[in-house]
């Protein structure tokens, strides 16, 4: 998400988000070990949709079910 961030701030998310999504796996690791503001979750999410329903994509996090949400992210496609 740092990388989706300092894209957007550059004005090269659509290059950013296109190079994430050529990969036909895609891991992303330990979801909610740090806070994910309202702007990380919207860039991940730009990066899931792009690539829903052509790539595979694994999220992992170690954090119960009852935590999600709040000012951790959920993503449910």
């Amino acid at each position: 998400m740092t990388k989706l961030n300092k894209a957007q701030k550059e004005n090269r998310l659509d290059k950013q988000l296109q190079h994430l999504a050529q990969y036909k796996l895609l891991i992303i690791d330990e979801i909610g070990y740090l806070p994910v503001d309202h702007q990380g979750s919207n860039l991940l999410f730009q990066l899931i949709a792009k690539r829903y329903m052509t790539k595979s994509t694994i999220v992992t996090t170690n954090m119960p079910f009852s935590r999600w949400g709040g000012k951790y992210l959920v993503i449910i496609l």
